[in-house]
């Protein structure tokens, strides 16, 4: 299991040493790997058991769905799979949420491949017997179940694409995705006490080196 703790970072909550700041269990689920396209990626997902981890101080399962889900990691074969299944889906997401640009092949396939995850889900159907309200909701009675729960949040967090500003992280190496939710709409920063200040430390380096070479 990875190094994880329920301890808060200011107002976020924590999984493998990194906080959860995206706003969104979506946006967090993305943000699991640390480094992206570098050689050690700091993917947090090693195991599914990680996973478990990570949904549950996400959100979106209980402590009593994740105690279930780990007593059925003993198959390792189609956990395994499922693992797979999950680290692919969110690249695939993090292509289609921060690739639009691009417009490219890949984009599409991107597109495609979350289309048919979403397309795939079987949520129950609960209606509440004092307001006679629906509600959808993905059981967790397996593994699979997981994989569905995640399918889901992005799908919430797709359906509201129009009226939620997500940003990549201005920091150098970063790309961490986040909602904006300032009045003035001007985060920059995944988090301002490490890419924030990392990008303080830098500007604060430059000015002095320029202020040292003026005179050359």
């Amino acid at each position: 299991m990875a190094n994880t703790t329920k301890t808060p970072i200011g107002t976020a909550r924590v999984f493998g040493g990194l906080s959860l700041i995206g706003g969104h269990p979506g946006l967090n689920f993305l943000n699991t790997v640390k480094y992206r396209g570098e050689v050690e990626s700091g993917d947090t997902f090693k195991s599914f058991t990680d996973v478990i981890t990570w949904a549950q101080i996400s959100g979106l399962i209980t402590a009593n769905e994740a105690t279930s889900l780990s007593r059925q990691v003993e198959d390792g074969k189609s956990v395994m799979r499922i693992h797979r299944e999950i680290c692919a889906f969110r690249e695939q997401v993090r292509i289609v949420i921060a690739g639009a640009a691009a417009q490219d092949a890949r984009y599409a396939r991107a597109i495609s491949q979350v289309e048919n995850a979403i397309s795939a889900l079987r949520p129950t159907a609960i209606i509440d017997k004092r307001s006679g309200m629906l509600t959808r909701r993905i059981e967790i009675n397996s593994p699979r179940d997981l994989k569905a729960r995640i399918v889901s949040a992005i799908a919430e967090l797709l359906s509201r694409r129009e009226n939620v500003l997500i940003k990549t992280c201005g920091g150098s190496g970063c790309d961490w995705l986040f909602i904006d939710r300032t009045k003035a709409k001007r985060r920059q920063w995944c988090d301002t006490r490490t890419c924030g200040n990392a990008a303080r430390v830098r500007r604060h380096r430059l000015k002095h080196w320029q202020k040292d070479t003026s005179g050359v």
